[in-house]
């Protein structure tokens, strides 16, 4: 069993300083998102690529992170019950949420066989991810022997990179769909959070390294500049390296060096003031947030006549961050309301009826 020092933080079966991180990463989505409606695609800023760089790369690490326990303590039964959570959490409740955004906008709900989910790819793409990893869990349960999660898992990830570079721009219609373009992009962040996982005691080792941190931090440093510094030559000297450096290594940094942040201040991020516990919130919210967000999103592309893309970066922080927690004060409480009914919760969100926001957040 792996050493897991780190990993009882946040008291329960709760992890503190991962639903924290979880929270923080919940918050930069919906800043990305906030910033589409000021008009500046995600990429168009320096600060929304710098964003970019880790913001999906730590979501789906840290999914992968919590699905380790699949393997851990798999029964035919864990793995029924676990299923069939996932399909009323990330299946049903995507196809409710989309549903009725197309018919707030007057658009019709069957328009994803078409296009794709839009918005509400994410839940999507990770059910898929969680169905492979379940059948090479269960096929290594089969055989005994730890041969093929781990090699699979890797192997899996490779592929699937080298399909998303060679696959770019692909207008195959399943491809869209199912928003296989995000699941081979991704999947490899997934891998790292179950790897890191399963391995949780030399994983915790680096991160208690202070030369692995220093040198974390430096690379990401490093690798932002070269990716969109000095005016992004890199990527006219040599395409294939700008992308290895930009969709690969930079993504690492930028995890990596979160990480060590929440880790390295894990009891703060655990303990009892207000702003932590609103943050784990956020975190064990992630999925109420993800899927309502969308419907309370303003429309601020009047700013855009104020905000250049380059230089106001301050500007476009407080403007961005301030809706990103208004918007999340606003989901939290209708997903309140919603959690309120253990059969609305139970099918939109895949779990029980929660405590209401001022226990889960308020009180110690």
């Amino acid at each position: 069993m792996q050493h897991t020092s780190g990993l009882q933080v946040g008291g329960g079966n709760r992890i503190g300083y991962i639903d924290a991180m979880r929270g923080f990463s919940m918050i930069l989505v919906v800043f990305g998102h906030v910033l589409l409606t000021m008009g500046f695609p995600t990429d168009s800023t320096v600060l929304g690529s710098i964003l970019l760089t880790f913001r999906m790369p730590l979501f789906f690490f840290v999914s992968g992170f919590f699905s380790f326990r699949v393997m851990e303590k798999w029964t035919v039964g864990l793995s029924k019950t676990i299923l069939k959570r996932k399909i009323q959490a990330q299946v049903i409740c995507t196809l409710v949420f989309y549903s009725l955004f197309q018919l707030c906008h007057s658009e019709s709900p069957l328009q994803f066989l078409d296009n794709g989910f839009s918005w509400f790819w994410f839940t999507i793409v990770l059910f898929q991810m969680f169905v492979i990893y379940l059948i090479l869990a269960i096929s290594e349960r089969i055989v005994r022997k730890p041969v093929i999660v781990t090699p699979g898992l890797i192997i899996l990830s490779i592929v699937f990179f080298i399909i998303f570079v060679k696959s770019a721009g692909s207008d195959n219609k399943i491809w869209g769909v199912l928003s296989w373009y995000y699941l081979v992009e991704y999947f490899q962040f997934f891998t790292f959070g179950i790897l890191a996982r399963k391995y949780y005691s030399g994983f915790e080792r680096l991160l208690e390294s202070d030369k692995f941190r220093t040198t974390a931090i430096i690379s990401y440093i490093g690798l932002l500049l070269a990716v969109y510094g000095f005016d992004k030559a890199l990527a006219g000297y040599n395409s294939a390296l700008y992308n290895i450096f930009s969709m690969v290594l930079v993504r690492y940094a930028g995890l990596f060096t979160v990480f060590v942040l929440f880790y390295n201040n894990r009891t703060y991020f655990a303990g009892d003031e207000k702003p932590c516990r609103w943050l784990r919130f956020v975190g064990r919210r992630t999925l109420d947030i993800y899927m309502l967000h969308v419907f309370v999103l303003p429309n601020l592309l009047f700013l855009n006549q104020l905000l250049s893309d380059r230089g106001m970066l301050l500007m476009q922080l407080t403007i961005g961050l301030t809706g990103a927690v208004l918007n999340i004060a606003v989901c939290l409480f209708i997903s309140t309301i919603l959690r309120s009914s253990p059969t609305l919760s139970k099918w939109l969100f895949g779990e029980k009826g929660q405590s209401s926001l001022k226990q889960s957040v308020l009180v110690p």
